[in-house]
Parts: structure tokens; sequence; C-alpha cells
């Protein structure tokens, strides 16, 4: 899979099957993997929570944002 397929794989994901599933990577078609390098290629917005230890990858879409919030760990 190549960078710019990252955002239109993360798009053909419905809210009911992301609810359902729980894990965006549950989410994804069986052969497809996303990097986080991948996904900050690919993203709108990406920003840093220093005080809640957070990384938060946005996409944005004609009507909807799409928001990966990361924790960091130690």
């Amino acid at each position: 899979m190549n960078t710019e397929q990252t955002k239109s794989l993360i798009d053909a994901i419905s809210m009911e099957e992301y609810v359902q599933k729980g894990k965006l990577s549950q989410c994804l078609p069986a052969d497809a993997q996303i990097t986080l390098e991948q996904a900050k290629a690919q993203a709108d917005e990406v920003w840093i929570v220093e005080k809640e230890k957070l990384e938060v990858v946005s996409f944005d879409y004609d009507g909807y944002t799409v928001n990966l919030t990361l924790k960091w760990e130690k």
C-alpha cells in the first residue's frame, strides 16, 4: 500500500463498522496496514497534547472528521 491510499482507506470505514469492531486495524481490508508515518503524511492535521501525552492525527472529509488519538507510553 502506498501513502496516498491511507486517507481513502480510512474514509471507506463506516461508523457502524468501527463501533462494532472497535479497532481501526480490524476495519481495514485484510491486505491493508497503515503505519503511523503513513497516517501522519496523509493527515489534514497532527497535534500533540503534551500534558496528557497524546498525539492526534486528524482526517477531514466532506461533512465529518476522523481523529485518531494515540497515547504515548512513557
